[in-house]
């Protein structure tokens, strides 16, 4: 608020491109979970706000997906500069321009044996876990809350499959190879999980949790 007051003061509020964004989101009980580990809405959904009176209409809510690569471009269109060649991403003022659009945008969170990818669409949600060795696919419409995973359906398998392959394309197109074999996904040794399936769950760098590892001495005497 003091930010967009001083811009007021100095008559240059209408002519500021402002960006509203955050980095990606946490589990705080979600799923029984904290932290950042999946790619269901909770960990990966943002809130992204744009004000700049000059090509965008105030009060619009696009529904067309996006994605914290598009913030660059937008910057650059707005200074009236072409991105470099390579970059990701595209001017969220052309996404609000035409909201009909259809777009699939893509995220990952971590890599190798221990990679979760993403493609998302406004109907759809695809995942690969790399250490299950797992898809999912969420209905965005009639399952907001990502609850059941649909990727075993019969009648989901020809959207599985160009979820799959849309994000192939992708990798393709960045020249990312690490992920694949061939035209399947790389299996990787799954790691040891603990029979106990709650082991982990509750904490993010379960490590320093360990009570074996604390360095602060305590004593139960009052």
């Amino acid at each position: 608020g003091r930010i967009l007051g001083a811009l007021e003061r100095m008559g240059l509020l209408e002519d500021t491109l402002i960006v509203f964004a955050s980095d990606h989101g946490e589990f705080l009980g979600d799923y029984g979970c904290f932290g950042k580990r999946a790619m269901l809405d909770a960990a990966a959904h943002i809130p992204l706000v744009v004000r700049y009176p000059a090509a965008f209409p105030c009060g619009e809510r696009c529904r067309v997906p996006a994605s914290l690569v598009d913030v660059m471009p937008t910057i650059l269109a707005a200074a009236n500069l072409e991105p470099q060649e390579g970059i990701s991403g595209t001017d969220l003022a052309q996404l609000v321009r035409s909201p009909g659009q259809e777009r699939t945008v893509y995220s990952q969170f971590q890599r190798g044996a221990e990679g979760v990818y993403m493609a998302v669409n406004r109907y759809l949600k695809y995942v690969y876990s790399a250490p299950d060795r797992k898809e999912m696919l969420f209905d965005r419409v009639m399952d907001t809350e990502e609850t059941r995973n649909q990727a075993g359906l019969a009648f989901r398998q020809t959207q599985l499959a160009a979820m799959r392959a849309g994000l192939f394309a992708f990798f393709g197109e960045e020249g990312y190879e690490e992920p694949l074999d061939g035209e399947a996904w790389r299996l990787y040794p799954q790691p040891d999980w603990s029979s106990d399936p709650d082991a982990g769950l509750l904490i993010q760098d379960h490590g320093w949790a360990i009570p074996s590892q604390h360095i602060a001495g305590y004593s139960p005497e009052p």
